[in-house]
């Protein structure tokens, strides 16, 4: 096969991945003969992109052949997948034959984008040679867990800057509800781009200043989707869900994301039953649900008490293939808690692949307080004491339960809390 055909059986593999068509890519995969290092790796990222890193990494281990960029794109998948904690993807840097700037790189955006600024910075540290891309991931990485000062410590250590650093800070004071820097940061910097109008819209609408939202998106030269998400949120933040939706309906390209903010806009408004409909209305569109798409729609049902509807969300998105995260089971423990049964809810938060946390074991405490369960209360009231012991709900919640109570066993649950 000529080397210019491998190179469009490559390309085919890469539009097809992009498209959620795994089965087809490798199928074209197969039936490359001479298949290439580059077909390999375009494979790889394929099941990444795809939601199946363990399916990627079963590839690079039977690959013939690996370059630097095998190494590194296994990196990138392991991390962007969680798989950072337990080493994997670190220990698959430290087995590389040789480091380049990228891969590198790829380490430090690993730590950054899994909660790691630290060692982000360790690693940059380590680099023999950084550029504007290793340091401006570690502001990244600092400004993700909420560091702003850590975040402008590194970017005043920064040789130069560019305009990719200004977005993340811009983006960062977003976060956080302080529109006016983020305002002075996006005025001191002539040049901008559509992600520096984002960041600005991101900040007004984080702090609910829905008409400076609306003139900042009327003041842009060009849109993309994410312009248009960033007013979704504005409105849905002010709580106008009717000029929300009309946004949505007027996007001239509906995405992942636009459903996933129009769907968050519906679930945080009191609209379980429409988010229902929108994520019906996804599926049927053909765009693939991801976990930002369940996490919003799995929040209304729980909401709104609609338990079964949560439970079938839920069961869809294991059979999509997709892991559920912590925050998955916070909503599912939530309604099970509410809407049937604490004791079930107990038992799924002993059976979830989590140590649970006290967001979770608050809700079942909730839960348990609307049931009138005081002894599985005042377990989970010294569970969320064990993991904040400076917080008082438990105690709030306990006590009220205790009050509607009488005799000695409700006596002992109360000191049972700190025991």
């Amino acid at each position: 096969m000529e080397e210019r055909n491998v190179v469009v059986w490559t390309a085919l593999i890469t539009g097809l991945s992009l498209s959620y068509q795994i089965e087809e890519a490798e199928t074209i995969f197969r039936l490359i003969p001479g298949r290439d290092v580059i077909a390999w790796n375009a494979m790889i990222t394929a099941y990444s992109q795809n939601g199946d890193p363990h399916t990627a990494k079963l590839l690079f281990d039977v690959m013939p052949e690996r370059n630097v960029v095998t190494w590194t794109t296994l990196i990138v998948v392991l991390a962007d997948h969680g798989d950072l904690c337990d080493g994997r993807a670190v220990g698959i840097f430290s087995k590389m034959p040789q480091h380049d700037l990228i891969s590198w790189n790829a380490l430090v955006s690993a730590y950054a984008a899994n909660g790691h600024p630290l060692q982000a910075r360790v690693s940059l540290d380590s680099m023999p040679k950084r550029d504007v891309v290793s340091w401006t991931t570690v502001v990244a990485g600092y400004t993700q867990t909420g560091d702003i000062d850590k975040a402008i410590s590194a970017m005043n250590r920064m040789p130069m800057w560019d305009l990719v650093t200004w977005n993340v800070m811009i983006s960062a004071y977003a976060g956080i509800g302080n529109c006016v820097i983020a305002k002075k940061m996006f005025d001191d910097k002539q040049q901008r781009n559509l992600i520096s109008w984002n960041g600005l819209i991101a900040a007004y609408a984080q702090t609910g200043n829905l008409a400076l939202a609306v003139a900042s998106f009327h003041k842009m030269p060009e849109w993309d989707s994410i312009s248009w998400i960033g007013l979704i949120v504005a409105y849905a933040q002010c709580g106008h869900v009717s000029d929300a939706c009309a946004m949505f309906e007027d996007i001239p390209s509906r995405g992942t994301l636009a459903f996933s903010a129009i769907l968050g806009a519906y679930a945080h408004t009191g609209y379980h039953s429409e988010a229902g409909e929108v994520f019906r209305a996804m599926q049927l569109e053909g765009v693939r649900p991801t976990k930002v798409s369940y996490m919003a729609l799995l929040t209304g049902f729980s909401y709104g008490g609609m338990l079964d509807e949560c439970r079938e969300a839920f069961v869809g998105m294991l059979s999509s293939g997709i892991s559920p995260a912590i925050q998955h089971f916070r909503s599912v423990v939530d309604v099970i808690g509410r809407a049937k049964d604490p004791g079930d809810a107990e038992e799924l938060i002993r059976t979830m692949p989590y140590v649970a946390d006290s967001v979770v074991w608050t809700s079942l405490l909730g839960a348990c307080r609307m049931h009138g369960d005081l002894e599985r209360a005042a377990l989970a009231a010294r569970k969320v004491t064990e993991l904040e012991p400076d917080i008082s709900v438990p105690y709030v919640l306990l006590a009220e339960m205790i009050k509607s109570e009488s005799g000695s066993d409700s006596d002992e649950l109360a000191k049972g809390i700190d025991s």
